[in-house]
């Protein structure tokens, strides 16, 4: 009896027809790219890895030390000491020798601060500023940031009919994406065939086996 790690790229994956017990234990993963996958005859389900969120909310998740009120692609009139952090498109995404999906993605985003004191609003852009700049290897919500960095420098844009300073900082990010789905698959002796790519399914389940598996 072992755990079973297995890792199939295409053509067909034929498991023996015997029974298996499935128990709680340890996580088995099966990588799956292309072609057919044939389950054996016991019912098993397989998750797939959790959704990815949005740019806007990762790039929250780091600023919430500097200030913890902030929107995401709107700015409330009524809030005088905020920050907004909006999506602005981005630069062409690399792929690698031209099949999808994008090997690096290159978003860019931009962080307004307002405030009504002008030296806090200037102190919280030159915060951004340090935290995000130059940023590299973070993993956040399933999104691997291979480097943040500021195009230009901080922009300041006077004050607003209230009277309120205004700053904004111009980032571009460097991402890569695991391509994820969280539909539960309930795999029952049929066959599933997938043509995606780099499809990860994590299982909570341990296969205890004594047979041999042969492919």
């Amino acid at each position: 009896t072992q755990n079973i790690n297995i890792a199939h790229v295409t053509g067909t994956l034929n498991m023996p027809t015997t029974t298996h017990t499935i128990t709680a234990g340890a996580s088995t993963s099966i990588n799956h790219v292309a072609g057919t996958f044939n389950m054996p005859s016991v019912t098993h389900t397989v998750t797939i890895a959790s959704v990815l969120t949005g740019l806007t909310t990762d790039i929250k998740s780091i600023l919430t030390r500097i200030n913890p009120t902030i929107y995401r692609n709107d700015k409330p009139d009524t809030v005088d000491n905020l920050m907004v952090i909006y999506q602005t498109g981005g630069q062409p995404a690399l792929h690698s020798m031209g099949v999808q999906p994008p090997s690096l993605e290159k978003p860019t985003f931009q962080v307004l601060i307002r405030n009504s004191c002008h030296d806090a609003a200037e102190l919280q852009a030159t915060q951004v500023k340090n935290i995000l700049d130059g940023l590299t290897k973070l993993t956040i919500n399933n999104t691997r940031y291979e480097v943040i960095f500021l195009e230009g420098d901080i922009i300041h844009l006077g004050r607003d009919d209230r009277e309120r300073t205004q700053f904004t900082l111009n980032f571009v990010a460097w991402i890569k994406r695991t391509i994820v789905d969280t539909s539960t698959w309930l795999l029952n002796a049929d066959t599933q065939a997938f043509t995606g790519f780099n499809y990860v399914w994590d299982d909570t389940a341990v296969w205890d086996d004594n047979n041999v598996w042969k492919d």
